[in-house]
């Protein structure tokens, strides 16, 4: 597998404006020791354009642009195929009587062989005394389907429509006088034109429905001199077995940072009641395997040497944990990183 990739961002401001224009291009060449072939690109363009009247109103204009496809040797031909999409975004602010901040947007998405969908959003929150914060959010999102799902293999079909989510979450936030954030959220998810494979013949269908009623907790503790804890703990009930969504999942972090532009991080994560498809090669309607749960920790350092130049390393899996988010299909044991970013 050989995947390359680079983007860039043009940004300026002037005044009450704010805008950012990337671009960005990836691709890559896979050679599988089964005998699949393939090579695949993405390209796209994000613009956004902000406007702030006051500081208690903003409006977000967005176009989004991107085309992604390739080709794979199936058999012994070699199949072609890419699709476009093309994304308006409008999103707005408004603070209400200094206590009260209503957020929305819409989104019209338009794909070439799923069609056209209209995503919307809308969140209300509000301050209370005594360092209380309420928030509600209703928001809808959707899935296209696959240039797998569309095109590649033997259940593939063109005759598929987006997987809609629609999503209810109500948040109960407390904040203790800049030491400790913690915050409790209820939350519900409606999933609908799930994509799966049904048969016979096999072929993917939108047939599929879940619901997904869950609760975390989250919150951060700064600690003398410059250390902070951060945990976000989750629990989810489905109506039925999906595979990659954990069941209970807990994420710890331990972050350290000099006056001296140095900061280290140490993260865990602990995973329980994943489940994964059997085979996502196989033709059949899928088969659900419980994966061992497991725990991972990483470690993150990174230097800002100025105001132009930050240098990082990363140790992912300290301790080398064998484990899969996939059923037969090991994680990478330990890995290091190390990298430059440059700003000017």
């Amino acid at each position: 597998i050989k995947r390359r990739g680079g983007d860039i961002t043009i940004r300026h401001e002037l005044g009450r404006f704010i805008g950012d224009v990337k671009m960005h291009y990836n691709f890559g060449h896979h050679e599988i020791y089964d005998g699949y072939k393939s090579d695949d690109f993405m390209s796209g363009l994000i613009a956004t354009e902000t406007y702030q009247p006051t500081d208690y109103t903003r409006l977000l204009l967005g176009l989004d642009i991107r085309e992604y496809g390739g080709k794979a040797l199936i058999g012994e031909t070699w199949k072609e195929e890419s699709v476009y999409e093309k994304g308006l975004v409008v999103n707005f602010h408004q603070k209400l009587l200094k206590k009260v901040n209503l957020e929305g947007g819409m989104r019209f998405n338009s794909h070439s062989v799923a069609g056209k969908e209209l995503i919307h959003a809308l969140g209300i929150s509000t301050i209370l005394p005594y360092d209380w914060i309420i928030k509600a959010q209703y928001s809808k999102g959707y899935r296209n389907p696959t240039i797998n799902e569309l095109y590649l293999f033997m259940p593939s079909t063109t005759d598929l429509r987006p997987e809609i989510t629609e999503n209810i979450e109500a948040t109960v936030e407390k904040r203790y006088k800049g030491f400790l954030n913690t915050a409790l959220t209820a939350f519900r998810i409606d999933a609908e034109n799930l994509i799966q494979k049904m048969g016979p013949p096999p072929q993917y269908q939108n047939v599929g429905s879940v619901k997904i009623k869950g609760i975390e907790w989250e919150g951060e503790i700064l600690l003398p001199p410059n250390f902070a804890i951060n945990w976000a703990i989750s629990s989810s009930l489905f109506s039925r077995k999906v595979a990659g969504s954990p069941g209970e999942k807990f994420d710890l972090s331990l972050r350290y940072i000099s006056m001296k532009g140095f900061y280290i991080t140490l993260q865990g994560q602990w995973i329980n009641n994943l489940y994964s498809v059997e085979n996502p090669y196989s033709y059949a309607p899928p088969t659900y395997i419980k994966l061992r749960s497991y725990v991972i920790l990483n470690l993150r350092g990174n230097y800002n040497v100025n105001k132009y130049l930050d240098l990082y390393s990363a140790i992912n899996n300290i301790t080398d944990s064998s484990y899969e988010t996939m059923y037969r299909f090991p994680m990478p044991g330990r890995t290091f990183t190390i990298g430059i970013t440059a700003k000017y």
